[in-house]
């Protein structure tokens, strides 16, 4: 039973006794050991609440950061800039007329969000203009979807009822003598069927 162990030069009688030596030393050091904190729990709630402002300042750090480096989407100084965007977005020729419009819609006692008025309706005319998903105008604005679409709808609303005085619509007269005569022929072919 003295045998070695596979050649370490040990046998099992001194393996075992080595482990349960230190076995015990272990279990001494643990019984004796005493733990002791003088943390209260008004303590722990203070970190907590520490670490609640920490992470609500490192959020609002970081859009500052963003709007720092970014800018905020479609603002009024960065189209007045006179680049080729405004016109690609809104299909207005010029920032002139594009703030006149806005001008004419804008209520000023509209209920703020995270966007300006200004962005809220730039968001609707790129909507109207391109048809962007409200999924990449949520992108954009970095705003959420839901967001977005209470945003068209907010001035969609607010621009039927200012700009609809400016919407002609031609007399059923002018729509026949408009129409080309293939047309024509073919409208006067289903109302005798």
């Amino acid at each position: 039973m003295d045998a070695n162990v596979a050649g370490t030069g040990f046998n099992n009688t001194s393996i075992i006794s080595t482990v349960s030596c230190s076995t015990s030393n272990v279990e001494n050091l643990v019984c004796n050991a005493a733990v002791q904190t003088e943390v209260t729990s008004a303590m722990m709630d203070d970190e907590e609440k520490k670490h609640m402002e920490n992470d609500l300042e490192i959020e609002t750090l970081q859009s500052e950061l963003q709007s720092l480096v970014c800018g905020p989407p479609f603002s009024e100084e960065e189209l007045e800039q006179g680049d080729d965007r405004g016109k690609f977005y809104t299909g207005l020729p010029n920032y002139k007329l594009l703030k006149a419009v806005f001008d004419l819609v804008v209520v000023p006692s509209m209920i703020p969000t995270k966007l300006s008025p200004f962005q809220e309706f730039m968001l609707t005319i790129i909507r109207l203009k391109l048809n962007s998903p409200y999924k990449d105008l949520a992108y954009r604005f970095g705003i959420s979807v839901s967001t977005v679409s209470r945003i068209f709808s907010k001035w969609l609303t607010l621009m039927d009822a200012v700009l609809q005085h400016l919407i002609i619509r031609p007399t059923r007269e002018s729509l026949w003598k408009t129409m080309p005569q293939c047309f024509q022929t073919l409208l006067v072919k289903m109302l005798q069927s």
